[in-house]
């Protein structure tokens, strides 16, 4: 039961990441906004952290930070977090990690043709939703809003489970062109097994934060 539960909650995933990024896209293509007016129309607070707005949000009392983003196409995006980056700085990160999700090789010229995101079947569902806001950074959306790297993405269990509507992928499966990002219980880090990327965390807290924490990597915001 447990195992159909964490499948549902990966359906209702994908359909809240297409939803968001959707109305993200939309918002970009507003025209005649500058930042100052979207900041006082929704009265929202905004710090700057590394060149970056970080704006204050409290959605159904739960407090988030959203960055806002760029992609090539000058779209614009907020990406929401739990944290502030500085309350990430102690989180142990292999160095070279935002070279080593995105690019097939030491070239840095050409992004990898796809990722997974495999996640424990044994994983609580809120653990798995920990993956939510890195999801929303790789995601590629549908056509017309593909996200900020346009990398086609697809969520995995990393073993056995019961049920075909998911791959499983583990770093075994991961190559220079394909890459998996792996969510794995231990000691909170982010690191890497040879072209596999690592999340690791103990618990909730520390899944969430690991997962923010390579978030803000991918964004250079950190």
């Amino acid at each position: 039961m447990k195992k159909k539960n964490i499948s549902l909650l990966i359906y209702i995933l994908l359909f809240l990441l297409i939803f968001i990024i959707t109305f993200i896209y939309f918002d970009s293509k507003t025209t005649g906004s500058t930042i100052k007016d979207i900041n006082n129309e929704d009265g929202d607070n905004f710090t700057v952290y590394n060149g970056y707005r970080i704006y204050n949000k409290n959605i159904a009392g739960v407090q988030l930070y959203a960055v806002e983003v760029f992609d090539s196409d000058k779209h614009r995006y907020l990406i929401n977090f739990r944290y502030l980056p500085n309350q990430l700085e102690d989180i142990p990160v292999e160095p070279g990690i935002y070279d080593k999700v995105l690019y097939v090789d030491d070239n840095k010229d050409k992004y990898k043709s796809k990722i997974y995101i495999s996640v424990n079947p044994n994983m609580t569902g809120q653990e798995v939703l920990s993956m939510f806001t890195l999801a929303q950074i790789l995601w590629p959306g549908t056509q017309g809003h593909e996200g900020i790297y346009k990398i086609p993405v697809q969520t995995a269990y990393s073993a056995d489970y019961d049920g075909e509507d998911f791959p499983i992928k583990d770093c075994n499966d991961a190559t220079p062109q394909i890459g998996v990002i792996l969510l794995k219980h231990g000691d909170i880090k982010i690191y890497t097994d040879d072209y596999c990327v690592i999340i690791q965390g103990n618990n909730l807290e520390e899944l969430r934060k690991a997962n923010e924490k390579l978030g803000y990597i991918l964004l250079k915001v950190i």
